[in-house]
């Protein structure tokens, strides 16, 4: 784990990296503990976070659009969008408690797909931004 001195969104910017690369199948085991932001441990919602990453980089994350009618398409797909998700909510500026109750309301809901992730996600920020979702 790597200790940075500056503030908390110079880290929250590094696990949200850490979370592209693992999204995109470009991130080891190794590089996630070097990687990691040893702060981000002290917050309930980043050790999710990190639990996630860690799940998809030791089985291996797979989009849901590559997993459609594999066998073990469910577990591949369900690591992809629990990080899928996590990285969609950091890019919102909320609380991390909200955070955390999104992400498990999120997490939970019936037909979970990245169009939702999306949808759901956008429409969270630009509430949390005073402005109009999509429609």
């Amino acid at each position: 784990m790597i200790t940075t001195t500056g503030s908390v969104y110079s880290w929250k910017r590094e696990v949200m990296a850490l979370c592209r690369r693992a999204l995109d199948g470009k991130l080891s085991p190794e590089e996630l503990a070097a990687r990691w932001p040893e702060q981000a441990d002290r917050y309930p919602l980043f050790r999710q976070i990190r639990d996630d990453v860690r799940d998809a980089v030791a089985h291996g994350p797979c989009p849901v659009s590559e997993t459609r009618g594999a066998a073990r398409a469910g577990s591949a797909s369900e690591r992809y969008l629990a990080v899928l998700v996590d990285y969609n909510l950091l890019g919102c500026d909320m609380p991390d408690r909200l955070s955390s109750l999104y992400r498990e309301y999120l997490l939970t809901l019936e037909g979970l797909s990245e169009e939702v992730v999306a949808r759901e996600t956008v429409t969270l920020c630009a509430k949390l931004d005073g402005r109009p979702g999509p429609h």
